[in-house]
């Protein structure tokens, strides 16, 4: 699932993937095609809605911190997910677990993402 799409100057589209396997998929792809709908269409990644992470839940807290001090994402909180892992609605006690079972990090901005193509490869 693409939690945001935006373009940038150049017209290109720059795309966060929220999910681990689209992430190994579009690593192992020739080809990579993304369908969005004008819902995931934005100006800019990051303020208008948490971006979800996928993470394993074996340090996940450890993960956390790592992913907040990355250079491309600056300024960024990760909050993990609790309830369900559909909608990053906090809707219960437990952390929301993926079909793959791990965990979500939603990555909250104050400021628009700089460069989200830096951003999606030092996740």
């Amino acid at each position: 699932m693409v939690s945001q799409a935006c373009y940038d100057l150049e017209g290109f589209r720059k795309i966060l993937p929220g999910n681990l396997c689209i992430s190994f998929c579009q690593a192992a792809a020739k080809t990579f095609v993304v369908i969005v709908d004008e819902s995931k269409l934005c100006d800019s990644l990051g303020p208008h809605f948490p971006v979800p992470v996928e993470v394993v839940p074996f340090c996940h807290e450890h993960t956390a911190r790592v992913i907040k001090a990355l250079p491309a994402l600056e300024g960024c909180e990760p909050v993990l997910r609790l309830g369900s892992a559909a909608n990053n609605k906090r809707d219960g006690d437990q952390p929301a677990v993926t079909d793959n079972g791990n965990y979500i990090l939603d990555l909250h901005f104050k400021k628009s993402i700089k460069d989200p193509q830096s951003a999606a490869k030092q996740l």
